[in-house]
């Protein structure tokens, strides 16, 4: 499972409780990974979980198995605030 532009990693950290046998979560911002990794402790999960800084338009990722992406768009992308 991926989760794009992870932020603090919550969406990334529900699905590691799902049960997913790895979860990767990537940000560009290092302040709101840094919070990941806090937030991974409080949660617990046991699922392996891996945290990247990069841009989510560029991920360097290429799974051999299917995988599924998860994504919360950034605030303001709403309708006449395109690319915010």
């Amino acid at each position: 499972m991926i989760d794009l532009g992870c932020g603090t990693g919550m969406l990334a950290l529900g699905a590691a409780l799902r049960g997913p046998a790895r979860v990767i979560g990537i940000d560009l911002d290092p302040d709101p990974l840094a919070t990941a990794h806090e937030n991974r402790k409080r949660v617990g999960t046991t699922t392996d979980v891996a945290w990247l800084r990069g841009d989510a338009t560029r991920a360097p990722l290429c799974p051999a198995d299917p995988v599924t992406v998860v994504m919360n768009p950034p605030f303001g992308a709403q309708s006449g605030n395109e690319h915010a």
